[in-house]
């Protein structure tokens, strides 16, 4: 279960496959890893149709960090994630396909008293022959728990630079975005700063009032690297690589409470440095994202 006795989103479908791995000998306690089977199907997570990368349907990266709370939640019951440390994202995360069968594995376990390290594995079978099954780890990141550090000081609402318009929503963007995605508007930019301002539409999105992490939100923050255009008008498209240090000033309220308390006032803000943060209306600052890297997916 989930804070707030809501069921977890992705793990709640595991079922038995839920069990301690071996624990190997001069472990203590909390050392032992534990393992799920996941579950991932348009049928289950229809919002995959609306990311698609290369036209494909693909998990979004800050979603796994979603599946990653979970886990921790299930090795340290009624803990709520206030940071990630080192998310790496190494292969894109697809359901299983006509040409392949696809088993995902999370992996999670605590390495010191408030910290969780959590993978997400994936194996691959391509149909008819399984002697050539593939393994790779897609994600792994460490979830820290405990009390959260004070929130950097409120920043005045920016609002100067030119507008621009976010190329994900864009029929020919290599990563296109729809439905639930497509949440911003108000895309400005300077030589050193983007901004936008956070508009979601969840009216249909019941699932994601299980989520504790804002993970639509850390989604869009970082979108705003995309936002200022090239010498002749072009715009970049991103996916993230590497997330360094991600704080969360409000632990436990995902993206339907982030909402539900501030509407369409947060504003997201980017910097060339890979620094990036949304505030709320007020200016205080809900979340924080630093040493990001991103992959250049193509431009439009």
């Amino acid at each position: 279960m989930s804070s707030g006795g809501r069921a977890d989103w992705y793990l709640s479908r595991t079922g038995p496959d839920d069990e301690p791995a071996d624990r190997g000998p001069g472990l203590a306690a909390y050392d032992t890893p534990r393992r799920w089977r996941l579950r991932l199907t348009p049928h289950d997570d229809p919002y995959l149709l609306d990311h698609l990368v290369a036209g494909e349907p693909t998990l979004p990266g800050t979603f796994m960090l979603e599946i990653a709370a979970e886990a921790t939640r299930r090795v340290i019951p009624g803990s709520v994630p206030t940071g990630f440390r080192d998310a790496e994202f190494t292969t894109f995360v697809r359901p299983p396909t006509a040409r392949a069968h696809t088993e995902f594995t999370v992996h999670a376990t605590q390495i010191v008293p408030h910290r969780v390290h959590v993978t997400l594995e994936r194996r691959l079978l391509p149909r008819g022959d399984a002697t050539r099954a593939r393994h790779h780890t897609c994600f792994r990141t460490d979830v820290l728990i405990g009390t959260p550090g004070p929130p950097p000081t409120p920043h005045p609402p920016a609002t100067d630079g030119a507008p621009v318009t976010d190329p994900y929503y864009r029929p020919d963007s290599p990563v296109l975005l729809r439905g639930v995605f497509h949440n911003t508007r108000d895309g400005r930019v300077t030589a050193t700063h983007r901004t936008a301002r956070w508009t979601p539409d969840l009216a249909r999105a019941d699932w994601l009032s299980h989520f504790t992490v804002p993970s639509l939100l850390l989604c869009a923050t970082l979108r705003t690297a995309a936002l200022p255009p090239g010498p002749h008008g072009e715009q970049t498209l991103y996916v993230p690589r590497h997330l360094g240090h991600i704080d969360l000033f409000t632990p436990g309220l995902g993206d339907t409470a982030l909402t539900a308390h501030h509407g369409d006032g947060i504003t997201l803000h980017g910097t060339a440095d890979g620094e990036f943060r949304a505030d709320a209306p007020d200016g205080t600052v809900l979340l924080e994202i630093r040493d990001a890297r991103l992959a250049a997916l193509g431009t439009v």
